[in-house]
């Protein structure tokens, strides 16, 4: 299908452009960001999900997304444990998943753990949900591992955690590192580096004025580049314009 498509829209990182590029040379692409609603995110309600989980002031550290291994909430698990064992004011969120498999085995390895009171699974969200979650958030993760499924993606929830105004930990991987500059509107660790990936965290934790820069230029981000309509805009421009001779 690809082969024979005279436009191909591309999702995904600048690295599947470029394999979308010798798949299907006489192609042309246009790059199409996952789009944001970010106007619910500046009207959400930070109160809402804390007061239903009863987390009050507590620094939450969470992730909202898929759960299968390669998206790397173990690593995450294993690399909040310390700074959870020595805080009990930090609390690990995880939520998202559809296979119900696969939850199982995050809680199976929480339940071993002696910080396990302090990491909850509330399932899955529904989208105003999601945004009253980030937005009471203190830190966004997303810590995928080291994954061809992850070298090609551009992950939705970059935007969205963008949006939120709170400071995002990632693995430098796939299409994140095209959007997400380290030290300026997130931080970056190498995948699978767990001691890293608690490093940023900790650094987030202890410096809030740090925390609220990054988050509020990872916000600007989201308002310039995953906007709805800076996306439709972009992506109009591209084939309105005769640069693909439409």
């Amino acid at each position: 299908g690809a082969r024979t498509s005279k436009i191909l829209l591309n999702s995904g990182s600048k690295g599947l452009e470029t394999r979308l590029r010798k798949l299907s040379p006489n192609s042309n692409i246009a790059q199409l960001l996952p789009p944001v609603d970010t106007g619910i995110f500046l009207s959400a309600d930070r109160d809402v999900f804390r007061n239903k989980h009863k987390l009050g002031s507590c620094k939450l550290v969470t992730y909202v997304g898929g759960l299968k291994p390669f998206e790397g909430l173990s690593d995450l698990i294993k690399a909040l444990c310390p700074l959870l064992e020595k805080n009990s004011e930090i609390v690990l969120v995880i939520a998202g998943g559809v296979v119900e498999s696969d939850l199982s085995v995050l809680q199976n390895i929480v339940s071993t753990l002696s910080c396990k009171s302090q990491i909850i699974f509330p399932g899955q969200l529904n989208l105003p949900s999601v945004v009253n979650f980030l937005s009471a958030s203190n830190i966004l993760v997303l810590p995928k591992r080291d994954h061809p499924v992850n070298h090609h993606a551009m992950p939705i929830k970059l935007g969205e955690y963008f949006a939120s105004g709170n400071p995002v930990v990632s693995a430098a991987i796939g299409g994140i590192t095209d959007y997400l500059v380290h030290g300026m509107n997130g931080l970056l660790y190498s995948p699978g580096d767990i001691n890293g990936l608690k490093r940023e965290i900790e650094e987030l934790l202890s410096n809030d004025r740090k925390a609220k820069n990054i988050g509020l230029a990872g916000q600007q981000t989201a308002l310039q580049e995953f906007d709805i309509n800076v996306v439709a805009q972009k992506l109009a421009i591209q084939l309105l314009r005769g640069k693909y001779n439409v």
